[in-house]
């Protein structure tokens, strides 16, 4: 799911026919929701879609296809889907994106040799080419992760693949790509990288048994930690406002537990009593303001609210918004 305006947002998801399926809400209505429609007639897909709003009032939706495992793009300009597009490749996974200021889309998957590949798109053009990648250093398993700390620059967060290390590759608009860097800690997987303002960035992710690690990044000085409980099934983060982050995460129970921390003091897990058949995906639709959505073991879709101004979970609970979904909401 990602939000494209204040308080607007609006969700990708694989139906039985392999086919994307796209709803958004009603503004400012937060659990107020169009209903599914089918966006890409006649295609089909493998994997979680992955979103990004470029700028505001913008959308695309990433998927892959089924034939012959290639990346393809669908953009949202208002409510209008425009033409689907193919953009290469041979993608293992989802792809991993951010944007970052300026509009500038970062794109990189795993291809078939375990390789890291990158493309980015302004609005117009591809580099280095609308088929065409850059393959970098290194070779990964997994879903990696990005995320853009500041303009004219991304961080890539993939695992190795042998060692099982974490691996930040960086690349910025003056110097190009840096040096590939391993980080502290073993990690398996649910790879999710944020920044809460200019110059800082978090990934966390699942270690070998389950628990959460954190690489934190600040002004230039990444330093390991881990998030006490678990063991889970997934991890995702967000940042709502400089100095918070939310993590929603999938216990072995197959619930959905949030944790908030503020500017270094952590909440205790909540667990918001839904049971779950893929990984929930969380985003701040304005500031302060929090929404989860995922779906269910009948694959039926849910939305849960945090308000901004009650710094609480809406009375609602879990609303329905429709289904049959049969992978990730994005």
């Amino acid at each position: 799911m990602v939000a494209y305006a204040p308080q607007l947002m609006r969700g990708f998801g694989l139906g039985y026919d392999n086919a994307l399926w796209s709803q958004r809400n009603n503004p400012p209505n937060d659990v107020g929701w169009t209903g599914w429609g089918q966006v890409t007639p006649g295609r089909q897909f493998v994997y979680d879609p992955v979103s990004v709003s470029r700028i505001q009032n913008e959308a695309s939706a990433f998927v892959v296809d089924c034939n012959g495992h290639s990346l393809q793009q669908l953009d949202f300009k208002g409510d209008a889907p425009q033409p689907i597009r193919d953009l290469g490749g041979c993608l293992t996974g989802p792809p991993a994106l951010a944007s970052s200021k300026g509009g500038l889309v970062h794109i990189f998957h795993i291809g078939t040799d375990r390789g890291l590949y990158y493309k980015s798109w302004n609005g117009t053009a591809y580099t280095p080419g609308q088929a065409e990648y850059q393959k970098l250093e290194g070779t990964f398993r997994d879903v990696p992760a990005a995320v853009s700390a500041g303009e004219g620059e991304v961080s890539c967060f993939a695992i190795g693949q042998l060692d099982g290390c974490l691996y930040h590759q960086k690349w910025t608009q003056k110097g190009g790509w840096e040096k590939l860097e391993k980080l502290s800690g073993l990690w398996s997987g649910s790879l999710s990288a944020v920044s809460d303002q200019e110059g800082n960035w978090d990934v966390f992710g699942l270690d070998l048994n389950g628990k959460i690690n954190r690489v934190s990044n600040r002004k230039g000085q990444a330093t390991f930690s881990t998030v006490t409980s678990g063991p889970f099934l997934t991890v995702d983060a967000v940042c709502c406002n400089p100095g918070c982050f939310d993590l929603v995460t999938t216990g072995l129970n197959n619930s959905v537990y949030h944790r908030r921390c503020t500017n270094g003091s952590w909440t205790g897990w909540q667990d918001l009593r839904l049971s779950v058949a893929h990984r929930p995906t969380p985003v701040s639709h304005s500031p302060g303001a929090l929404a989860v959505i995922t779906v269910d073991m009948a694959s039926i879709t849910h939305i849960r609210v945090r308000d901004a101004q009650y710094g609480d979970w809406s009375d609602a609970g879990w609303i329905s918004i429709g289904g049959m979904i049969c992978a990730r909401v994005v």
